[in-house]
């Protein structure tokens, strides 16, 4: 029965914990330099981002689009997600890894199984 305890308690912990982390991803971010600023979310148990808007007129177009998808929790990283490149509007594998106080944002895509990899420091905004 302590055992059952025991158990129960840390699977509420770990749950608490994982719930916490994915709050302090949601919200909004700039991506490196200010290009946009993405809207990041949940929706069931994946975590996405479209962008809400872009610092050239001439990029207006992609307001709305989809670029993080799919990401799985995993304590502060968020992982097996695609990430759609909006220049080339093609697709790599990401990962996100979040700061531990939530003001920053590691945002890496990777493509040919790893061996070509891009990452990208975004900043938290309101």
């Amino acid at each position: 029965m302590f055992k059952k305890i025991i158990f129960t308690t840390l699977l509420v912990i770990t749950n608490i914990s994982v719930t916490l982390a994915q709050d302090k991803i949601i919200g909004f971010w700039y991506t490196e330099n200010k290009v946009a600023k993405v809207q990041v979310y949940q929706s069931g148990n994946f975590i996405y981002g479209k962008i809400v808007s872009v610092s050239d007129k001439n990029n207006e177009k992609k307001i709305g689009l989809i670029i993080l998808k799919d990401f799985k929790p995993n304590g502060n990283e968020y992982i097996e997600g695609t990430i759609i490149e909006p220049r080339h509007n093609h697709s790599v594998d990401g990962k996100l890894t979040l700061s531990n106080d939530g003001s920053k944002l590691k945002v890496i895509g990777s493509s040919f199984l790893g061996f070509i990899s891009k990452t990208e420091n975004w900043l938290k905004t309101n």
